[in-house]
């Protein structure tokens, strides 16, 4: 099939053989006008759909390995299918992982936004008792080194204004090798973006903080579910560069803009505290953090500040 810009050379190039638009066109009665709307309209569409579906593409990782996924997302190959990626997936493109379980070593790093798509179910919201449940089907374990990155483990960290990300369907979780605590957060999102979404995610006993938003972002988190060690998180947001300023300035300057989407919004989650600890942070925020905690289950947990 050829691709958007060959279809636009086609049609530049091949001279049309009805002048649609010449003042010599007559048109008599409506079932004269009905029989020339109609295919004209029907042409306009498809050529929309093709230019849409061109700009828009689905990858398919071969397998939850760390390379497999690293291929679809960032280009290269060949993945285990033997299937070569042409450069990175592309603003508004889909990477679907498959049901499978797989450790990793490195840090996923995105450069786009894009949906980063498992295949685990997460069940219910914040009205289902006892608790929400996960059915775990790609799972990721976290086995990043400490000493690369503070140990993140999917990062996108330059979104930018005109971008939207999502991460859906994934069970993040505990390694085999590495115990240390992630100093940052296994999933880590900034930049200046007004769409992003972690949602429908098992975050299972991870080192560390699951998520840390930071820069100046809006979006939500939802139903996903934590279940978080001791001595470990959920959520961290921090509006840093609010306004394009540091250190959270920018938003402590501006009003609250309660009702508005200038938020992070942390919605239909269930977090559990597997720790000792009597109470763990859900959800932390500092340099001028703006985020909103509603219809969550929090069992035996609290959140600051």
């Amino acid at each position: 099939m050829a691709d958007a810009s060959s279809l636009e050379e086609a049609l530049l190039v091949r001279p049309s053989p009805l002048p649609l638009f010449s003042h010599r066109l007559e048109i008599k009665g409506v079932g004269s006008l009905k029989k020339f709307v109609l295919p004209l309209f029907l042409v306009v569409c498809t050529l929309f759909l093709l230019i849409e579906r061109a700009a828009c593409a689905t990858r398919y990782a071969a397998s939850p390995s760390y390379s497999d996924v690293n291929f679809a997302v960032n280009g290269g190959g060949p993945d285990n299918n033997g299937i070569t990626f042409n450069g990175a997936a592309a603003d508004g493109d889909t990477v679907v992982i498959p049901p499978g379980r797989a450790s990793w070593t490195s840090a996923l790093f995105i450069a786009h936004g894009i949906t980063l798509q498992g295949q685990t179910v997460i069940t219910g919201d914040h009205t289902a008792s006892p608790n929400m449940t996960a059915t775990d089907s790609t799972i990721i374990q976290d086995d990043v080194p400490r000493s690369v990155r503070g140990g993140v483990l999917i990062s996108d960290e330059v979104l930018t204004p005109t971008q939207s990300v999502r991460i859906t369907g994934l069970t993040l979780q505990y390694g085999v090798s590495v115990t240390d605590f992630d100093t940052t957060g296994v999933v880590l999102l900034s930049g200046t973006c007004p769409s992003v979404r972690v949602d429908h995610c098992h975050f299972n006993q991870l080192y560390g903080y699951a998520i840390l938003a930071d820069g100046w972002l809006y979006g939500v988190v939802d139903h996903c579910i934590f279940d978080i060690r001791d001595a470990g998180g959920a959520i961290n947001v921090w509006h840093s560069t609010w306004g394009n300023q540091v250190h959270g300035w920018g938003s402590w300057a501006e009003p609250a803009y309660f009702g508005s989407e200038k938020f992070i919004f942390i919605e239909d989650n269930t977090a559990n505290n597997f720790g000792f600890r009597p109470g763990i942070a859900f959800c932390g925020g500092t340099e001028g953090a703006r985020y909103v905690l509603r219809y969550n289950v929090i069992n035996d947990g609290t959140t600051w500040p």
